[in-house]
């Protein structure tokens, strides 16, 4: 059975090759055993990810309804169709970053857990911390080939709506 983490002599689970069951068993004991570490920065960077996320879709939709003259709708309506590609590709870079660095904590949490070591935020940030930039900076040119063409679009689409919409 595997240890807790109180008890000092074993992990959270064994390090042994494991099945499905026992995997999936050491994820649910190691968020139990370590549940600041482990759900704190989760809810702080998805939080922050989201209220980002808000708070731009405010602003698309105060330029879309602030206005009765229709020539101002309309060009608000096709500023904020190349707004939204363009926060969809910056909500994109930040999430990849953010999963990036909980994926660096939550190795540093298991890595602990693993060993029976306590995994306090601090000791795990002082761990992983040398590493995180790098690994961001890894996740980011990893998908900088999606988004680079999407990026590319944004000009594309507001010379093609100039003309329509008109100047």
């Amino acid at each position: 059975m595997p240890g807790t983490a109180t008890d000092p002599g074993r992990g959270v689970f064994a390090l042994r090759p494991l099945g499905v069951g026992e995997v999936l068993d050491a994820a649910v004991s190691t968020i139990r055993a370590y549940p600041r570490v482990t759900l704190a920065p989760s809810a702080v960077m998805y939080g922050s990810l989201l209220a980002a996320m808000l708070g731009f879709a405010g602003i698309v939709a105060a330029l879309l309804y602030g206005s009765d003259d229709p020539a101002l709708q309309t060009v608000a309506t096709a500023l904020g169709a190349l707004g939204v590609v363009g926060a969809e590709a910056l909500g994109g870079l930040l999430q990849l970053g953010a999963v990036a660095a909980f994926s660096t904590v939550m190795a540093g949490v298991v890595a602990r857990a693993a060993l029976g070591r306590p995994a306090p935020l601090r000791a795990v940030w002082r761990d992983t911390s040398r590493s995180l930039g790098w690994l961001v900076l890894y996740a980011v040119m990893l998908n900088a080939a999606v988004l680079a063409p999407l990026l590319l679009l944004i000009p594309l689409a507001f010379v093609i709506t100039v003309p329509v919409v008109g100047p």
